[in-house]
């Protein structure tokens, strides 16, 4: 599966019943596959940047052929300026992952204060219910104490 930019913003999650939020097991497997088409696609990248140094090393050393000794020793010094380009490329995959990370916390961080909330209601409601029928039981023992 090719993952553009547009699988990441238009990908749709499905909510899992009785809790709001995502399925964390589903995200994680969605950054998964960012991770490694973004991976694919930068390995392609530096492998497509390391062919255009060759050729350019190449195209310049053949004119001057007399003396390429030294001019084809030198070839690889622009070598590492495609390097550049990973440690760049890497820093973005970095912010990416960062950004999906921080996506990521912040579901789980919506999904345990939601859970909380609706744990402190069910308590709450769990208590009106007990007090009710305490009330009702002490009535009724009373009712029948008068009999």
């Amino acid at each position: 599966m090719a993952l553009t930019p547009d699988d990441v913003v238009t990908k749709q999650f499905q909510h899992v019943r009785f809790k709001e939020g995502f399925d964390p097991d589903e995200v994680d497997d969605f950054l998964d596959e960012i991770v490694v088409e973004w991976r694919k696609a930068l390995t392609e990248n530096d492998e497509l940047k390391a062919k255009i140094a060759e050729l350019e090393a190449g195209a310049a050393a053949a004119p001057d052929a007399p003396a390429p000794a030294p001019a084809v020793e030198e070839a690889p010094v622009p070598a590492p300026a495609p390097a550049a380009v990973p440690v760049e490329g890497a820093a973005a995959t970095a912010g990416i992952l960062e950004l999906a990370q921080r996506l990521h916390d912040e579901h789980v961080a919506e999904g345990k204060a939601q859970r909380e909330q609706l744990v402190a209601e069910a308590k709450a409601q769990a208590a009106v219910i007990i007090g009710d029928a305490e009330a009702r039981g002490r009535d009724e023992i009373a009712r029948l104490e008068k009999e």
